[in-house]
Parts: structure tokens; sequence; C-alpha cells
């Protein structure tokens, strides 16, 4: 079958992410609604109560910004992104949504959270629900401000939920509403313009410790559940991996049973080109059934590693920009 151009197809879903970013940025005018508050707001530590629409809003993880930013709000303080970010540590898809004479604080943890800036801070609301806030670390930062912690476990928030978190926080739950509704129209055109990724298997991972076994992520994964989202399907190994209770969202495969890990399609993210090639020059990698057979699908660089695995209203729109034309290449070759 002959496949529509890709660089079409891109320009579709670029068209698409365009008018998802106008959409958020429009939300900026957006008011909290009437009655929101106050709100109460379960986590793994207890119960939040916020009595009015936050002023001053810090977060603390992964991908809270960017709701909160969607929202159209503009975070105090967020964390440092250097690892897929710019040099001064925003990911490209947030910075793109920010107004440059208005940028947040950044801050880093070098030693664990900064508390002591956060104090000189001085926020009104703690925003951590895709974190790995401690118990004694919210202890800390409720001392602060009121703080929402994770919902039930750490790092384990879908883009959805974090979502919805961030909307009862700002009293703005409606909107949060429309928000994901927006996301999951543009992922499911996103799809529809790559209708050949319908139905396929398949494998996510890396190249693990890279000394003995690869790390495939499971289903309760928001990588996986992205692939999901597009139509893919588990392949039979990572239904396996998941059905493992010890394996919490990933789990290794030894090298030496490279050959087991059979799908239509497999995903692999690496930091860098060389990082690439270097796996690419292991016996281990070559015995993959992907990489005999043209259906390896690589992330390559930290930014669309971190849109493939930071999932929030604004990376997906940019991952799905750079990422569905790679998965395409790879359908193109299943037999």
């Amino acid at each position: 079958m002959t496949l529509p151009s890709i660089s079409r197809r891109s320009a579709l879903i670029g068209a698409a992410a365009f008018g998802l970013l106008v959409r958020n940025n429009a939300s900026a005018q957006s008011t909290p609604e009437a009655d929101a508050f106050p709100v109460t707001i379960e986590h793994l530590y207890g119960s939040t109560t916020i009595e009015k629409a936050p002023e001053r809003i810090l977060t603390i993880g992964w991908s809270t910004q960017d709701a909160v930013i969607a929202l159209g709000e503009t975070p105090i303080a967020i964390p440092d992104n250097s690892w897929g970010g710019d040099a001064d540590g925003f990911l490209p898809w947030t910075r793109a949504a920010l107004d440059e004479a208005n940028l947040p604080v950044v801050y880093t943890e070098l030693d664990g959270l900064p508390f002591e800036q956060f104090i000189e801070l001085a926020p009104d609301l703690i925003l951590a629900p895709y974190s790995g806030v401690t118990e004694d670390d919210y202890k800390l930062l409720a001392a602060i401000a009121p703080t929402v912690a994770p919902a039930e476990g750490l790092w384990a928030s879908s883009w959805q939920d974090l979502t919805l978190v961030t909307g009862a926080a700002l009293g703005k739950p409606t909107e949060a509403e429309q928000l994901i509704i927006d996301v999951d129209t543009t992922v499911q055109e996103g799809a529809a313009a790559y209708p050949e990724l319908a139905g396929k298997t398949f494998i996510y991972g890396n190249m693990g410790d890279a000394s003995t076994s690869f790390n495939i992520y499971t289903v309760t994964d928001p990588r996986p559940q992205f692939l999901e989202s597009i139509g893919l399907v588990p392949a039979e190994v990572v239904v396996t991996l998941s059905d493992d209770p010890a394996n919490i969202y990933f789990g290794p495969v030894s090298y030496e049973l490279a050959e087991t890990l059979v799908a239509d399609i497999t995903v692999f993210w690496f930091t860098d080109e060389a990082e690439y090639e270097a796996a690419q020059a292991t016996e281990y990698f070559q015995a993959l059934p992907a990489a005999k057979n043209g259906t390896f699908a690589a992330i390559v660089g930290q930014s669309l590693v971190m849109a493939t695995s930071a999932f929030s209203p604004l990376s997906i729109p940019y991952a799905l920009e750079a990422f569905l034309p790679v998965l395409a290449a790879a359908a193109a070759n299943v037999e």
C-alpha cells in the first residue's frame, strides 16, 4: 500500500497543535467559576482545602506547570527542566505558551526540594499531583501553603487526572474538562491521519542498565497508554510483564532474551544520536526482531523523550507532530 506523504500528514498535525495552543492562550482571560471555592482535594496524605482562587502558584514534579499554563494561569515558580529544556530550564512547549515578559522562577532540586526558596517565594498554592513528594516533604510544604500531593502514588498520575486536579485547584473544573476534550480530539485527529498504525502491537522501552537487561514499560505507565490512545495495542510480552505485580511501571528483560521481544513496532528512547548509535552496535540490540525487520521506532533527543514521557496538554501536540511520522515509518515495514 502506498502511504500518504508523511510530511503532509505531519503538517496537518502541526496545524492541529497550533490550533490547540491558540485555544490554550485564549483561556488566559478565564476566571474561576462561581462557587468554585472553597474546594477540598483528596490525595495520598489526606486532603487539602483551598479557600479562594490562588494567585501565587508553585508547581513541583513533571507536567503540572503545563496544566496550570494551559488553564490560563502563570505559575510563580516551576522546576528546572534542563534535561530536555533550554538553557533557562524551560521545555520548548512550556516556553512557547508563556509570556516572555512574565516568566516563572525556575528552581533546582540539587539536594532535594529547596524549602527555604519556597518560603521566600511565598506561594499561596503548591501543586505536586505528579511528583515524588514524600509524606515528610508534604508536611514541610503544607506549612508554607496549601499543598496538593499525588493522588494515589508517587509519579502515578495520568495527564487527564493531572489536568482535572489542577482545574479543581484553580477553580476551573469545567474548563479543565473541556481542555481534556480538546486534547483528546487533537490526538484522535492525529491518529486518523495515520490509519496504518491502528491495531499494530507495540513494545515501548529503553536499553535499561546498559549491561544486563532492557526495560520494558508496562500498561500502567503513561508512555504505553499514549500509544494505546492512538490505536496501537500492547504486545503479548508487555501484557505479561504488566501482570507481574513486581513491575510497577516497567519490567526488565534480559539481553539474552532479546529475540522474545516480538511486536509489530518496537519503540525505545535515547538521550541523543551518540547513545542510539552505541546501542545499535551491540549484539543484543541487533538481536531485537524490530532491528532485523525495520520496525524499530527510535525516540532520539531529550526534548522528544520528555514530550513522549511527561504528557501534558501542551506536550502532547508536540509529541504528535514529531513522533507519529517515526511510528508510521516503522509501520510501513510491518508484513
